[in-house]
């Protein structure tokens, strides 16, 4: 099942052009979650683990919008 990206975060009229949708929505959202996450990081925490949540909590967002 293909994951849930919720599109281009900053489509503009050259995407339609040259179908590269550059940063997704999905990859916004968990820049700002891990960039959080880190803010309150330990040295014992793992950066693939916040990696992990990041985007977890990435797909629960888009899940919540595509609702609307």
């Amino acid at each position: 099942m293909a994951v849930k990206d919720g599109g281009p975060a900053f489509p503009t009229h050259d995407y339609l052009k040259s179908g590269e949708p550059g940063m997704t929505l999905r990859d916004f959202f968990a820049v700002h979650l891990a960039a959080a996450a880190l803010t309150r990081a330990t040295t014992s925490d793992k950066l693939d683990r916040i990696a992990v949540v990041a985007y977890a909590g990435a797909d629960a967002l888009i899940a919540e919008r595509e609702k609307r």
